[in-house]
C-alpha cells in the first residue's frame, strides 16, 4: 500500500463498472470515491477542496450524463469547466460507442484520456489511472525527498551553530 491517496470523482449516471474498478485498483492504490449527480455538482465543489501534495485527483466524467428529468453538462462542457475550476484534477472522459469521434476534441481540451464504454472499460480506466499515478507518484516522491533533504540541512546547520555557541 502507498501513502498517496487517489481521489476519484465519478460523474456518470450509470457507473456499473465502479465496483469492479475498485476491486482492480485496491491492491495497488489507496482510493477514495466520491460520486456526483452531475458535472455542475463537481465543478461547484472544487473551490472548497484542498489539494494536498500527496494526493491525486481524477475525475471520471461520462460524455453524456442524464439526470432524472433533464440532461446536464455533457462531458465536453464538464471537462472544460473542471479544467477551468481546478488544474489539479485530471479528467478521464467516458464515451459511448457513438461518441468516440469526440475523443480528439476532448484530448485537445485537456482530458487525460477518453475511454470508450466496452467490455474492456475497467482495464482501460485502470491503465489510465496507473499511468497517471506512476508519473505523479515520482513527482510526489521527489518533493518529499527534497523536503527531507532541506530538513536535514537545517538540522546540520543548527547542530553546527550549537557546537560553535557551546565552545
Amino acid at each position: 500500500m502507498t501513502d498517496i491517496l487517489v481521489n476519484l470523482y465519478v460523474v456518470d449516471s450509470s457507473p456499473t463498472y465502479l465496483a469492479e474498478l475498485m476491486q482492480t485498483l485496491s491492491p495497488s492504490l489507496r482510493c477514495r470515491v466520491v460520486q456526483y449527480g452531475g458535472g455542475e455538482q463537481l465543478v461547484s465543489s472544487l473551490p472548497d477542496m484542498e489539494f494536498a501534495s500527496n494526493q491525486m485527483h481524477i475525475a471520471l466524467v461520462a460524455y453524456q450524463f442524464m439526470a432524472q428529468t433533464h440532461m446536464t453538462l455533457n462531458g465536453q462542457e464538464g471537462l472544460e469547466s473542471i479544467r477551468r475550476a481546478s488544474p489539479h484534477v485530471m479528467v478521464v472522459v467516458l464515451a459511448n460507442e457513438n461518441e468516440v469521434e469526440y475523443s480528439a476534441l476532448a484530448i485537445a481540451e485537456g482530458a487525460w484520456a477518453v475511454v470508450p464504454r466496452s467490455s474492456t472499460m475497467v482495464i482501460q480506466i485502470t491503465s489510465v489511472i496507473l499511468r497517471y499515478s506512476s508519473t505523479t507518484r515520482v513527482a510526489i516522491r521527489r518533493l518529499q525527498l527534497l523536503k527531507l533533504l532541506i530538513a536535514l540541512c537545517v538540522g546540520v546547520v543548527l547542530f553546527c551553530i550549537i557546537l560553535i555557541v557551546c565552545q
